[in-house]
């Protein structure tokens, strides 16, 4: 028997890091089916949660507007609310802040801590965040953990893609490509994307573009493939739970080392994901049966846990242009071939 339990899960960012996240609320409520749970993040990434069955109450902060006063009310507001555990996912300066002025003012709770360092054992972020809450939410007997994510996008979405995309999918078919990602030295080369889309397309298959609003790689794809059926641009047009769920009704996803990845595999869908200056061993590997990581052995990787860093190869980002146009293909291609012969298919 458990006294009734009000946990406080906090993460702001990224957006890759929280799609992770969204099986533990699901993995907590399996233990403590009574608990409430509350979610503060940022404001912008708030409607990717708001369908949540497993969270009881989101909490949005403004992480570009909200002064010093601002802090301080939140922090206030979060008092009221008498929260039994904080689960602080983040570890950011803000977080241990928000932390911090919680037990000045009173706060008695347990706080836990994500510990990040702890992923590269295992070579899954995903994995960390769920030992956690196996240790602190341990039950006799032990509940088997499933760290796969989930998204929940609404009857609004749905409507939405099925008006933008699915009426558009020729023979059934389509494969999404992401090119974009948060730093250039990430980004798979363009003309190689090209390369594909221009195979995909031979073979009848529909590409959906999928990317932020003035994204230059969809920009360029979208201006070369002008006229063309067989490509839907939704760049630009799409929540972050709409471009999601676009990607359930695909074969594969192809991106980079990208919140893409996380997304196509929150709803189901294998992704193609080619790495560069990062590792597998960093945690942000994908981990559907059927995705498949692509990258090549250089003596220089990785060289910067997120892409910020300058390349320094004589080669400028000789760890992507080494990934070719045929490889992928040949692995999209052998995904599409897998899933059109499984039983049941």
């Amino acid at each position: 028997m458990h006294l009734m339990e009000h946990i406080l899960a906090v993460r702001f960012s990224s957006l890759g890091d929280l799609v992770l996240l969204t099986g533990v609320f699901r993995e907590i409520k399996k233990r403590r089916p009574a608990c409430r749970i509350t979610f503060l993040t940022a404001q912008e990434f708030v409607p990717l949660f708001e369908k949540n069955p497993h969270i009881d109450c989101i909490i949005s902060y403004n992480r570009r507007g909200n002064t010093k006063y601002g802090l301080l009310k939140l922090v206030a507001g979060l008092r009221r609310e008498k929260y039994t555990h904080i689960l602080d996912f983040h570890k950011s300066t803000r977080s241990k802040l928000i932390t911090l002025l919680m037990r000045i003012t009173g706060y008695t709770g347990a706080v836990y801590r994500y510990e990040n360092e702890a992923s590269r054992e295992t070579g899954s972020q995903r994995e960390a965040y769920h030992r956690l809450v196996a240790r602190i939410f341990s039950v006799s007997p032990e509940v088997p953990v499933n760290p796969a994510a989930e998204l929940f996008p609404d009857m609004s979405a749905h409507e939405k893609i099925n008006r933008l995309a699915v009426q558009h999918i020729q023979k059934g078919i389509a494969v999404a490509v992401a090119p974009g990602a948060a730093h250039d030295t990430k980004k798979w080369e363009t003309a190689y994307y090209r390369d594909v889309m221009e195979h995909l397309h031979r073979k009848g298959i529909t590409t959906l573009m999928i990317g932020g609003e003035g994204d230059p790689a969809c920009r360029e794809l979208t201006d070369y493939f002008k006229g063309q059926t067989l490509l839907k641009d939704l760049s630009g047009q799409l929540s972050y739970a709409e471009s999601a769920l676009a990607m359930k009704y695909c074969r594969a996803v192809i991106c980079s080392d990208s919140a893409a990845c996380h997304l196509a595999e929150a709803m189901g869908t294998p992704a193609v994901v080619l790495f560069g200056p990062t590792v597998k061993e960093f945690g942000y590997a994908p981990c559907l049966p059927k995705s498949r990581l692509l990258d090549i052995p250089l003596p220089c990787r990785p060289c910067s846990a997120n892409g910020k860093k300058r390349c320094t190869n004589p080669e400028f980002k000789a760890c992507l242009r080494g990934i070719t146009p045929d490889r992928v293909l040949a692995t999209v291609t052998q995904i599409i071939s897998d899933t059109e012969n499984a039983p049941g298919s």
